[in-house]
């Protein structure tokens, strides 16, 4: 993030510059002692001696690691730290090297460094890894450093030995906070930025840069937001600018000053922005914006759903209506206006007590709460009063859920009242073809076999409905053949009859036979016709002409003359005989006239 490494740098520089200062502050302090003259011991004596009092106080009691060694590696002196760290077990060290008291690389390492300090007469420092005989590893440094005599001559060598672990662990915590500090906002989504106290410009994330890339110049200029905005609007990226751009400015620079609620402006291109903006401790302002606009345009997409789903609801012939958990109606169309005598908007959170009488109202409730207790659809019967008439509805109720179960309840009413009332003449209708005295059959034009055949048929031949169904007319028509009755219905089919009648004879299942009167008619559709059939038995009939012709021909072999009149005296009979006797009867049977 820019800025942030710059501060880390900074740090970094004064906590060296710092150990620095304290190391060559303790180089000071052992080189005004004064080394005493001469070569060896005699000298390192000289030089303690000089300010036992308080050197000793300084030596013993510093946290750094303290050695004193001739030029020729010599150990002279080492305070408390020293010997805590590399001498726990308290040896003699004084005359030995470094070589008695440490592994060989280790020594070679440090007599390198102080026989660079001799030779160039300055002091060194190396950072290192120390390992104490505890086994702990402390990250240290190590600065090495000239003691002169008075004439400048290098008369031994220093060695000061600093534990910088915590030192170390606090500036790899704080480079960790650091850089988590910085890849937070550079791993957001949305696009970030941080203003000071002055409303100066001091920080951003890439996705800012993105989508303001004007940041950057206003960040080097030590710009303000209201310089980041008036950018903004100078390349017209904000519609909502156009034709009054510095009352704009001064007013959204207010919001920003005054940060209260998010802001959601629309870009030039078409893009939507949501804004936050929060005031920081330190009195700055952090900014924050994501790209909103695949919501707004679903948002705006569902609009037009909710409106066109809204409109085919409102305008839909069938009752629609919803309701929450609690009874109360969330949306009610038109047509269920209607037929509750209300708009949806007077009904909008009354529940069905608020506008029916209770004994339906209860039935409405009951009912609601089977689809709400089983989560499952429900279909019944509701009858209301409309236009001083009423009408039957088929309403199948259902359950509405969302993330968290059942919210309310939908329900979809069909008015069904022409359909009831001609069930109920099917009904009224089915109930005299059944008992019709008459034989009435069903069967399919196709395949000719029955469909249905009512009690005065099924009694007078004998079949139960099981029989019959597996049946044809030919098969209760013994005198029909399957090509004499097709030839017979031909007519009916090809629409040159509406109905066919005919004489012939049924077949009981027990063998026996009567006469009877076929009428019948094609209905149905072209893919599914069938034929409606009234049967009367005219068995009875047959016998009266039966008898009726044996009584002519016995009249007209009589040798007297017969004439018959009605009660009106018109001449309706007479034989053969009469005729013979008066010639001009037939004249007058046939007009009807008295004789």
């Amino acid at each position: 993030m820019t800025g942030v490494n710059k501060r880390r740098q900074n740090r970094s520089r004064q906590t060296k510059a710092q150990l620095i200062e304290e190391l060559e502050g303790l180089e000071s302090e052992l080189a005004a002692a004064k080394l005493g003259r001469g070569d060896g011991e005699d000298q390192a004596d000289s030089l303690f001696q000089e300010s036992e009092s308080w050197l000793r106080e300084i030596f013993e009691n510093s946290s750094a690691a303290i050695l004193i060694k001739d030029i020729e590696g010599h150990y002279l002196r080492a305070n408390q730290s020293w010997h805590q760290w590399f001498n726990p077990n308290g040896e003699e060290i004084i005359g030995k090297t470094v070589y008695d008291v440490c592994d060989k690389d280790h020594a070679d390492e440090v007599t390198a460094m102080d026989q660079g300090v001799v030779k160039i007469g300055a002091a060194t420092i190396k950072e290192q890894k120390i390992s104490r005989p505890d086994g702990i590893i402390m990250d240290g440094t190590l600065r090495k450093f000239p003691i002169l005599d008075a004439g400048g001559k290098v008369i031994a060598v220093g060695g000061v030995h600093y534990d910088v672990s915590e030192v170390r662990q606090v500036q790899e915590a704080l480079r960790q906070s650091e850089s988590r500090l910085e890849e937070a906002p550079q791993s957001l989504q949305q696009a970030f930025a941080l203003y000071d106290a002055d409303d100066r410009l001091i920080a951003f994330n890439d996705e800012y840069e993105r989508l303001r890339p004007s940041a950057q110049e206003i960040l080097d200029k030590g710009g303000s937001f209201e310089d980041l905005i008036r950018k903004n609007v100078e390349q017209e990226m904000i519609p909502e600018a156009y034709g009054h751009e510095e009352e704009f400015i001064k007013q959204r620079v207010k919001e920003h000053l005054n940060p209260k609620g998010t802001i959601i402006p629309r870009f030039k291109d078409g893009t939507w922005s949501r804004i936050e903006e929060v005031r920081t401790p330190s009195g700055g302002i952090a900014l924050s914006f994501i790209d909103i606009t695949e919501l707004k345009q679903a948002e705006e997409a569902l609009g037009r759903s909710e409106a066109l789903f809204r409109a085919a609801v409102n305008n839909s012939p069938t009752k629609i209506h919803i309701k929450d958990v609690d009874g109360r109606y969330i949306l009610i169309n038109k047509e269920a206006g209607k037929l509750f005598g209300i708009s949806g908007e007077e009904g909008r959170g009354k529940t069905s007590y608020d506008l029916f009488p209770k004994e339906i109202a209860d039935e409405f409730m009951a009912h609601d709460t089977a689809v709400i207790e089983s989560g499952e659809s429900k279909e019944g019967e509701e009858q209301f009063t409309l236009d001083d008439k009423l009408h039957t509805y088929l309403t199948v109720k259902f359950p509405i859920y969302d993330l968290d179960g059942i919210t309310g309840v939908g329900a979809i009413g069909n008015d069904i009242t022409e359909r009831k009332l001609a069930e109920e003449t099917n009904a009224r209708l089915g109930r005299i073809i059944e008992k019709s005295l008459n034989e009435i059959f069903l069967f399919d034009a196709k395949t000719l076999k029955f469909i249905d055949v009512n009690q005065g048929a099924r009694r007078n031949l004998g079949y139960s409905m099981t029989d019959l169904r597996e049946m044809t007319p030919v098969d209760i028509t013994p005198n029909l053949t399957k090509k004499q009755f097709l030839e017979l219905t031909n007519s009916l089919e090809d629409g040159t009859r509406e109905q066919v009648v005919f004489e012939t004879t049924h077949e009981r299942k027990n063998g026996s036979t009567y006469d009877v009167e076929v009428h019948l008619q094609l209905f149905g559709s072209e893919t599914q016709p069938f034929f409606f059939a009234i049967i009367q038995d005219i068995t009875k009939r047959k016998q009266a002409e039966k008898s009726s012709r044996r009584l002519n021909a016995v009249i007209g072999a009589l040798s007297e003359g017969i004439s018959l009149y009605d009660a009106d005296d018109k001449l309706v009979f007479f034989n053969e005989q009469s005729r013979k006797f008066n010639k001009s009867i037939s004249d007058i049977l046939a007009p009807g006239l008295p004789y």
